[in-house]
Parts: structure tokens; C-alpha cells; sequence
């Protein structure tokens, strides 16, 4: 008699894992958002970009051999508003390229640079949800179903081709009655968030011993008069991880130096995630 086994259709869980990662990557300007991902993610990287242009002082900060593994599509087009036109265009021009490149980029990079921007893009190009934005109607929840299923679909889709992908997301503070607080949240759509296994907040620190999360830079050592005194040491660029659905453990963690390797240790390895999280010389922090 045939001992039972499994069904046909039913892959062994050995088989059916990878080992890519999605991330939301946020922060103020200037924190390096866009560098992190075109230094030490994994090439080949195609950047879908709906920031600002890219500048020639990005090129310093990478070897030659890894800038020719590195490939631009622009999709803001000069705009600054972005109108429904716009949103369907640059909608259709984001799945042609995926499309297009699924092969070339498995065990690469997706990285779509403007998450603030994308939020809008696909707002406005779903079927439902756009035109009633554009009357200034209200947009229940349970219409914005499709939407939120074709984003975290994208998310899943491209893991399952062994492809990394990464968005990044302008921060912002938030607000009460009395003016902006000290916390600050991704402007990303939420779904997008929650789809991603990791959320990197990066920021800038005064060697002095302060945060410099607004867009003044204020220093604790200056005078006041507001010009940096001679205790003024310049900025630490920390990456602090706020979601790691591998090894939540990490949670809160900062890093002095949050690379490609260094994640994948704290996500899919928890005896040296454990050993990292103790030798770390910033700590955790709340």
C-alpha cells in the first residue's frame, strides 16, 4: 500500500522561501535615502525615479563597476502638479518597466525613489478612488479595497521574482493643535508600509549629542546667536530601524552604519543579530 504524501501543487517549505527583503526607506532631506539603497543594495539596480533629479555627487560615492549596474527611468516628466494624466502615464510606465526587466533584475534591486509622490500617482490613477478626489468627495475605506490589493500585490510580486523592493518616503512631523511635535511619520501610503517587511528611518545626529531631524539643523552646542560655537563637531548619519517583521527584536535599534549585510544579519540571522545588538555602540533607543 502507497504511503500517503502531499497533494500535487504543494511546493516543500524548503523550496518555497527566499531571502529578499522590501523596505520603506524615510527620512528629512538630506539623509541619504536614495545613496543607501545605490551603494550597498544589491545590483543590478533599476531606480524608478519620481524625486528630484539625480546629481553627479551621487557617482563619487560609488565604485565605477557598481555605477554601470545602476539604471534610471524618469517619470516626473518636469511636473510639478501631477494631474490624472499624468498619474495613468506614470502608472503604465512603472509596470512596463518591471515587466520589462524581471529577468535582468532578479537577485537586483527595485528601487522606486519618490514614495511621497507615489502616494499621489496612484491615488489619483485608481478608477475609483481618483475621480472622486478630483470632485473633492470623500473616499470610504472599503473603495480603496483594489487599491490597497494592487500595492501590497506589487510588493508580494516582485519578491516572489527574487527581486529587492525598496521606496522612499519623504518624512514629516506630526501636528497638534498647538504646532508640529517632535515625532515624525512616513509620507507613504500605509498599505505600501504595511506590505514591506522593513521600515529604515534614516537621520542625522550632532556628534554633540543631538538629533537633527528638522530641516533647520539646529545644534545643541550653538550660541545664542545661532551660529555653531567652537564645540560644534558636524552630523552622524544613523539608519533606526522602526519594523523588521523577520526578527522584531531589532526594533528601534540604530546603527552608525546600517549596510546591505548588516541587514540581512538582523533579519534572517538571530544568534548574530543578537551578538550585533550588543556590540552596537549606539544602543537601543526608545
Amino acid at each position: 500500500m502507497t504511503e500517503p504524501g502531499p497533494s500535487k501543487g504543494l511546493t516543500p517549505l524548503r523550496e518555497a522561501v527566499n531571502d529578499t527583503m522590501s523596505a520603506v526607506v524615510w527620512g528629512m532631506e538630506g539623509t541619504g535615502k536614495t545613496l543607501h539603497i545605490l551603494r550597498d543594495w544589491p545590483a543590478p539596480i533599476v531606480i524608478l525615479n519620481l524625486d528630484r533629479p539625480l546629481t553627479r555627487a551621487h557617482l563619487g560615492f560609488l565604485e565605477p563597476e557598481r555605477i554601470d549596474q545602476i539604471h534610471v527611468r524618469n517619470l516626473r516628466g518636469g511636473t510639478q502638479d501631477i494631474t490624472l494624466a499624468d498619474a495613468l502615464r506614470i502608472k503604465k510606465e512603472i509596470e512596463e518597466t518591471i515587466n520589462q526587466n524581471l529577468k535582468w533584475l532578479a537577485g537586483g534591486t527595485l528601487l522606486l525613489d519618490g514614495g511621497t509622490t507615489y502616494r499621489t500617482v496612484i491615488n489619483l490613477a485608481d478608477p475609483i478612488v481618483g475621480p472622486k478626489l478630483a470632485k473633492g468627495e470623500k473616499v470610504y475605506e472599503l473603495e480603496k479595497g483594489p487599491m490597497n490589493l494592487y500595492l501590497e500585490g506589487m510588493v508580494n510580486f516582485l519578491q516572489d521574482q527574487g527581486i529587492n523592493p525598496v521606496i522612499t518616503a519623504h518624512a514629516a512631523h506630526t501636528w497638534k493643535s498647538d504646532g508640529p511635535t517632535t515625532s515624525v511619520y512616513p509620507k507613504v501610503n500605509s498599505v505600501f508600509f504595511a506590505a514591506c517587511n522593513l521600515s529604515i528611518l534614516l537621520l542625522k545626529r550632532c556628534e554633540c549629542g543631538r538629533n537633527v531631524i528638522s530641516q533647520d539643523g539646529a545644534c545643541s552646542v550653538e550660541n545664542a546667536a545661532g551660529t555653531p560655537s567652537e564645540g560644534h563637531q558636524g552630523r552622524q548619519h544613523i539608519g533606526r530601524i522602526v519594523t523588521n517583521k523577520f526578527f522584531t527584536a531589532t526594533e528601534g535599534s540604530e546603527w552608525p552604519d546600517l549596510t546591505y549585510a548588516r541587514l540581512r544579519d538582523l533579519c534572517f540571522n538571530p544568534s548574530k543579530a543578537k551578538l550585533l545588538m550588543e556590540a552596537n555602540p549606539l544602543g537601543k533607543r526608545p
